[in-house]
């Protein structure tokens, strides 16, 4: 097993999302833009996003996939946001959340540390 797999397996924030998350949902699905699924890890009050350019003939180009905050059901203005896989820390994001991906590209993230809220 080569080092970089053996970081995946033994990534403990990406084992969290499996151990610790519900509510696993589909949140977005578009031909042009890819799919984007959503869960919550209630105890730590974090949502964990995963963003993903299957690269079918659907999905044959780069693709920017996102949702809005509101879509993945946070009340929020912005939110801290993390990539898991990576564990590099991205910054604050405002109003959606969003990558550009090549086909088959996937982005696991975290959303924390949401403030401000959105009036309906």
């Amino acid at each position: 097993m080569t080092p970089f797999m053996l970081s995946l397996l033994t990534n403990t924030e990406v084992l969290r999302v499996s151990m610790a998350s519900s509510g696993t949902r589909l949140v977005a699905l578009s031909a042009e833009s890819g799919h984007v699924w959503a869960s919550e890890d209630e105890e730590l009050g974090w949502t964990y996003v995963l963003l993903g350019n299957p690269g079918n003939r659907s999905y044959s180009k780069n693709a920017t996939v996102g949702a809005t905050l509101s879509q993945l059901g946070l009340n929020a203005a912005s939110c801290q946001w993390r990539d898991l896989w990576l564990g590099e820390d991205l910054g604050r994001v405002a109003e959606s959340v969003g990558a550009q991906l090549r086909p088959h590209a996937a982005v696991l993230g975290r959303l924390s540390n949401c403030t401000g809220s959105i009036s309906n």
